[in-house]
């Protein structure tokens, strides 16, 4: 058996191979598809998408065989890389570089090989494109031509998959950068609401000081007492109307000291008053397992969609059930007719489904006439993102 010398710019060239990071990638349809139709064409039992690695000849597409790969010595089609045209054999036994070879006298038992280079668009000879039979035979010009051909389609497939992969990386980019831009934005209306709750409170605690001031003035100067103590009941009707407006309006912008259970009963609660259909809530697992941040972003997802459901005339019942067990499980269902908005469920979705896939969570919403039923599923703990 004679070994093939390795090309003159076999460095250069195993560069080249490995940029299209196609060694010991998944099985393909294109591929698989080309070769079946180089078998197919050329009446042959065995065909193969070679790649010739430093110390192996690995296997991209196989017909005919359960070898995934073979050591570069043995390799028929380290010979066919080192021309630029097809090169066959017609009988193994009959040529000098193979009558001993292992995979002709035993293994294999190759009596007859074809294979054309598989060209880089650098022009480098990556692999080949070959067919094997049992028993000698030739290949007539249209088989010739067919698997050159064949060659020259695996090479635009090499070219494609190179474009696809530079298109998927931009896309997750562009989908990173989204993802950042919302969680800024997000971030920002945490901190709007934080602000206006922060202005809520500083606004009650100068109602209950100025009431505080009338009392005590009241108290000191007997001529003005009826009118100090009459400003001073009003103060405080107006301090429990404002109280009792924001016990059923004002929503969370941390759950870092209460658990989620409890924020969303709460919400609830208030929420019963300001809606025309009844609200059934069901819980399991351990909710204070959840992170601040993952019960925020539930919280406001059953805010979102119950503000959306708010607008509905449609609906009777609605359920709300959170599991949590390895991930948290949402689900709000209701009993609509199906016939709605569909502009501001898509955006109330699209908002939903923002907000799970920050915290690399999915979001599925199906819709019938007979209701909606919105999934959300997120992780208990940050998961990383695919690269």
């Amino acid at each position: 058996m004679q070994c093939a010398p390795r090309p003159l710019n076999e460095e250069i060239r195993l560069l080249d191979l490995k940029s299209y990071n196609i060694l010991d990638s998944a099985p393909e349809k294109e591929f698989e598809e080309l070769l079946e139709l180089a078998g197919q064409v050329c009446d042959c039992p065995i065909s193969l998408i070679t790649f010739i690695d430093a110390d192996r000849q690995w296997f991209k597409a196989i017909r005919g065989t359960e070898l995934m790969q073979t050591s570069r010595d043995a390799s028929f089609c380290t010979h066919t890389i080192l021309q630029q045209d097809i090169m066959v054999i017609p009988d193994t036994l009959q040529d000098d570089r193979f009558f001993d070879h292992p995979h002709v006298v035993e293994g294999m038992k190759i009596r007859f090989y074809a294979g054309v280079p598989i060209t880089s668009a650098a022009g480098y000879n990556l692999g080949s494109v070959c067919i094997i039979d049992q028993k000698p035979r030739t290949l007539t010009p249209l088989q010739a031509r067919t698997l050159t051909i064949i060659a020259h389609q695996v090479t635009k497939l090499l070219e494609l998959r190179v474009k696809n992969d530079l298109i998927r990386r931009q896309a997750e980019e562009m989908l990173l950068k989204q993802k950042q831009v919302l969680l800024k934005n997000l971030t920002a209306q945490e901190k709007e609401r934080q602000s206006i709750g922060r202005e809520l409170h500083e606004n009650i605690a100068q109602t209950l000081a100025s009431t505080q001031l009338y009392l005590d003035m009241a108290e000191n100067v007997e001529e003005m007492r009826l009118p100090l103590l009459r400003k001073a009941k009003a103060q405080q009707i107006k301090l429990l109307d404002d109280i009792r407006h924001l016990s059923q309006t004002i929503t969370p912008t941390t759950l870092e000291s209460t658990d989620l259970q409890s924020m969303i009963e709460f919400f609830i609660q208030g929420m019963r008053y300001q809606v025309p259909f009844n609200i059934h809530v069901t819980f399991s697992g351990d909710t204070e397992k959840i992170e601040s941040d993952r019960a925020l972003a539930l919280f406001r997802i059953v805010e979102q969609q119950l503000t959306m459901l708010r607008q509905r005339t449609d609906v009777q019942n609605v359920h709300i059930e959170l599991h949590v067990w390895e991930e948290v499980s949402l689900m709000i269902r209701d009993d609509g007719n199906g016939i709605n908005n569909e502009r501001d469920e898509k955006m109330s979705a699209n908002l939903i489904e923002n907000r799970a896939e920050l915290l690399n969570g999915s979001v599925q919403l199906k819709t019938s006439q007979q209701g909606s039923t919105l999934i959300a599923l997120i992780p208990l703990v940050n998961e990383p993102a695919l690269n």
